[in-house]
């Protein structure tokens, strides 16, 4: 690698990122449009994944800090938003409400634990947790993942994670060319993207379950797919390679 050349490229892509972040810590799909949950999250995300590798510039920057401290709160008032226009409309709050941007949610918000949820936001985030306990199951594997490391991070229901975990093994497919893998329904939604779907339970069997032999066939899998046919978008080679360098 040209070190002279990445450190460059990766100062580029910073000031990229930094100029996209609206006032109220949002970020839109292109400069100048609304402001995206899912967007604002999914960026959250990957610096979540740098900092998990141990990427310094993550926590010695003051403008990436600026960066986190603005999107997280644009994250947690969205939260709070969506909660209250579920009690506007009175929807049974006992009822599945877990949807995909509220699992996603839960996922990203478990990398920025440092910041403290309280408040309003205690409540409504609560509320959600526990609501895991019941849905999880037939959310897919891709949200059954996010769920057992938000779970897992924010210390919560341990008897849930479990059962999870325990599912997962149970619907997976184990094979010796290949190595381990699920029948994953491919789709449109960001949460119905294979290779995201794996890359994400490879970050589950060794972060939560701590199960070696598993991650090492997972990661054949996620090998051979790379052989096989290519990791299809930007999107999913960065997974991939954050799932294959996590844990060295």
């Amino acid at each position: 690698f040209d070190l002279n050349r990445m450190a460059k490229e990766q100062a580029t892509a910073l000031e990229k990122i930094i100029e996209r972040q609206s006032p109220n810590g949002g970020f839109a799909w292109f400069p100048g449009g609304k402001e995206s949950w899912y967007m604002t999250q999914y960026i959250l995300e990957g610096l979540g994944h740098l900092d998990r590798l141990g990427v310094k510039s993550i926590n010695d920057d003051a403008r990436v800090v600026r960066l986190i401290d603005n999107a997280v709160q644009f994250i947690d008032e969205q939260l709070i938003d969506y909660y209250n226009e579920l009690k506007r409309r009175k929807v049974d709050m006992d009822k599945d409400n877990l949807s995909p941007i509220v699992i996603h949610y839960l996922y990203t918000r478990s990398f920025f634990m440092n910041y403290p949820i309280e408040g309003d936001l205690k409540k409504v985030v609560k509320t959600f947790l526990q609501q895991t306990d019941d849905y999880w199951l037939n959310k897919g594997i891709y949200q059954e993942g996010m769920i057992t490391l938000a779970l897992h991070r924010m210390d919560e229901s341990p008897k849930t994670i479990k059962k999870i975990i325990k599912s997962l093994k149970e619907r997976s497919i184990r094979n010796k060319e290949r190595g381990m893998y699920w029948k994953l329904d491919a789709g449109y939604y960001w949460y119905q993207l294979p290779i995201e779907s794996h890359a994400l339970m490879i970050e589950v069997f060794d972060e939560v379950a701590e199960d070696e032999k598993i991650v090492e066939e997972l990661k054949v899998w996620l090998l051979k797919a790379k052989q096989a046919t290519h990791w299809k978008t930007t999107k999913s080679t960065a997974a991939a390679v954050y799932a294959l360098l996590m844990n060295g």
